[in-house]
């Protein structure tokens, strides 16, 4: 055999095995996920059982509209309960899940500078807590 011919051998047998073994990884990693799903609980009753999936599983139920078919209209099945207890306020060209968090951290974060430093509290925090309510008393708004 020719060197030019062993050497094609060579890497033509390099390939076969490379794709091979590929393959194999891949076969292990599909029967690895299956065996995974195969072990996921099939009983409604024990999954969300903390209470932030509960809150959030009701945060996006209460944004739905399940008296809209999906099929006729995806969006307001989706969207319908969202829209209907929420208006765009008038100083906003649009209104989302994010802007009621935003304005619930404002408020939160409003309320936990106003309050007197408590022993134990971070340098930040008094340093933050003091220089909110110097802006607050030179008529300056967070």
């Amino acid at each position: 055999m020719s060197v030019g011919a062993l050497l094609l051998f060579n890497i033509i047998f390099i390939i076969f095995v490379g794709l091979f073994a590929g393959i194999s990884q891949q076969k292990f990693i599909e029967t690895n996920n299956l065996n995974k799903l195969s072990k996921v609980s099939k009983n409604p009753s024990d999954i969300c059982n903390t209470n932030v999936c509960q809150t959030a599983g009701k945060l996006i139920r209460d944004s739905m509209n399940l008296s809209v078919d999906p099929c006729d209209d995806f969006y307001a099945f989706s969207c319908g309960g969202w829209m209907a207890t929420h208006t765009i306020p008038p100083e906003k060209s649009r209104y989302d899940s994010f802007d009621v968090l935003e304005e619930e951290l404002q408020k939160s974060l409003k309320e936990e500078l106003s309050e007197p430093s408590k022993l134990g509290d971070a340098d930040s925090v008094i340093y933050a807590s003091d220089l909110f309510k110097a802006c607050i008393d030179n008529g300056m708004y967070f």
